[in-house]
């Protein structure tokens, strides 16, 4: 039983690693790259068609990122989206996200067709997600960071950076506004945008980073 129980796990594990696009290779075959490459429609269909976790129950629909993925100057990530983005799939509807839209256009001075607005999480969760929901969907970002051009990347969120560097060891409040060598892109942590909402001194320390960052653009 045992036995049978652990091909089942291996079986299921090999069918997500296929719908994610991996294939198989004979090992005694020299392969250079063994992560897949996609086209940018390709990989939203596969985003779109994701079922691999349980979030994909609770969604009406998944967020594959907001903006230019190809000719981003910046690459946001945010945690997940929230009940009112996912219905409307908009991000820049609710008030974190008008918040963000004033940061990008009011501070950073860009356009948002400068930027690629995306989630670590594509889909909506009704809990935090898991550490295993976590892991299926960074695959699905890792593939969109190699496709964008953007050569900044911020996350919003104490959950986000940790998730993103594996690395807790230093208080976040360290780390916040530090520039972090991430995929060979500047990575910017930030405060979650809810945070700042709602406390005014996170604000005035936002400003002060975001316009560093707009002098490095």
């Amino acid at each position: 039983m045992t036995k049978q129980l652990d091909l089942y796990y291996q079986l299921n594990q090999l069918y997500k690693l296929k719908q994610m696009g991996y294939k198989y290779i004979d090992p005694q075959i020299k392969q250079q790259n063994l992560v897949p490459s996609y086209t940018i429609k390709t990989l939203k269909k596969i985003i779109d068609d994701c079922q691999l976790c349980n979030l994909s129950k609770s969604k009406t629909q998944t967020m594959f990122g907001f903006g230019n993925l190809s000719n981003a100057r910046i690459f946001i990530i945010l945690d997940y989206p929230t009940q009112i983005e996912d219905k409307n799939n908009n991000i820049f509807i609710d008030n974190r996200g008008v918040m963000l839209q004033k940061m990008i256009e009011n501070v950073l001075n860009i356009s948002l067709d400068d930027v690629f607005v995306t989630y670590l999480n594509k889909c909506k969760p009704i809990n935090e997600p898991t550490i295993s929901e976590k892991e299926v969907c960074f695959t699905h970002l890792e593939q969109q960071l190699q496709l964008t051009s953007a050569h900044m990347i911020i996350s919003f969120g104490e959950d986000v950076y940790n998730y993103l560097v594996k690395d807790n060891r230093e208080k976040f409040s360290d780390i916040v506004g530090q520039n972090i060598n991430f995929y060979n892109k500047k990575l910017f942590a930030m405060q979650s945008l809810q945070k700042i909402q709602q406390n005014p001194s996170l604000k005035k320390e936002m400003f002060y980073h975001l316009n560093h960052i707009k002098g490095l653009l």
